[in-house]
């Protein structure tokens, strides 16, 4: 009885009541509700951060959004690196100029009538000077320099840059002559058959010698070891003055068999020819072609693709830099 009377009450409530006590729930569903973690908060707060980043002159001072948008010093740190690219882009077009310059200035000296070795004083010795000169190999005070590594076919072969000493008897004095490349396996007694201490007549060009860099080893004179080629310590390893001429071998490119043919000499230079093996005769040590005497290891060419890739690079970061300061318009 008591339960149905007050249904009747609650029947007969007044309609304003009702929506207070849907109010009063919904109340309390919303405060539970805050309770629980908001996913809508974690947006909500991404948006303020992009709203705000619109307006960079109000979070930055107040003062560059009174200019219409602000100037972001942190852009102008772009300017760094591009000025960078554009100095070495600069650097290298110099340096291509320059080889260009050097290459041309070799093939002009390699036009000059050769000049006598012997007869050279040190203040003539110009570098690439055509020189030739007549005498007999020294094969006991021969020194080789290396390891070298030369690569032919696909394959790469370990072996030793040949220096000779070069006696004239008519001139009592001797010129050091690089007679080109040859492998480790023919370093081994090949060069001390008397026929190889016969007459020879050479032709080449005047070498100062090499400058090493960084990672190749220091010269061991007592050692008999040569890393690099050190023209001075050379001679006096040699028991020759100091300042004594060092000429460096190559091939015009005439083909060994034609030059065999119009130069009997080269036979001299190039010494007895040891077995390579089944294939034959091979004919050491090989001096550098007139290619490999003249050009760079980084040619004109190289430069002007290094420079396009630094000039592109300046072109690429001034922009971002100027929209940067421009904060981002």
């Amino acid at each position: 009885m008591l339960a149905a009377s007050r249904a009747a009450q609650l029947l007969r409530a007044p309609r304003g009541l009702e929506q207070v006590a849907t109010a009063a729930a919904l109340s309390g569903v919303a405060e539970s509700a805050l309770a629980l973690p908001r996913p809508c908060l974690a947006i909500q707060a991404a948006a303020r951060l992009s709203s705000s980043a619109t307006a960079p002159g109000k979070e930055r001072g107040g003062e560059g959004g009174s200019r219409g948008g602000g100037f972001d010093w942190r852009g102008a740190l772009l300017l760094l690196p591009a000025g960078i690219a554009a100095y070495l882009g600069s650097w290298q077009v110099q340096r291509r100029q320059w080889k260009m310059d050097l290459i041309e200035q070799r093939r002009e000296m390699l036009q000059r009538p050769p000049a006598d070795a012997f007869s050279l004083q040190p203040a003539d010795a110009q570098e690439y000077l055509p020189v030739q000169a007549e005498g007999r190999f020294l094969h006991g005070d021969a020194v080789y320099v290396g390891p070298r590594v030369k690569s032919s076919m696909g394959t790469s072969q370990p072996g030793h840059v040949v220096i000779t000493p070069l006696y004239s008897d008519v001139w009592g004095r001797a010129v050091l002559v690089n007679r080109g490349w040859a492998p480790s396996w023919w370093r081994s007694g090949c060069e001390q058959d008397p026929a190889s201490g016969g007459p020879a007549s050479v032709g080449g060009v005047v070498r100062l010698g090499e400058q090493p860099n960084g990672f190749v080893p220091e010269n061991d004179p007592g050692g008999g070891r040569w890393f690099w080629i050190d023209a001075p310590a050379i001679a006096r390893a040699c028991g020759l003055p100091a300042e004594t001429p060092l000429l460096e071998v190559f091939d015009r490119g005439e083909g060994q068999d034609a030059a065999r043919a119009s130069h009997p000499a080269c036979e001299a230079v190039r010494g007895p020819r040891p077995s390579a093996g089944a294939g034959g005769q091979a004919a050491f040590p090989e001096p550098k072609g007139i290619g490999e005497l003249v050009n760079l290891p980084v040619m004109p060419d190289d430069h002007r693709n290094y420079a396009a890739i630094w000039f592109s690079l300046t072109g690429i970061l001034v922009p971002m830099a100027l929209r940067a300061m421009r904060g981002g318009r």
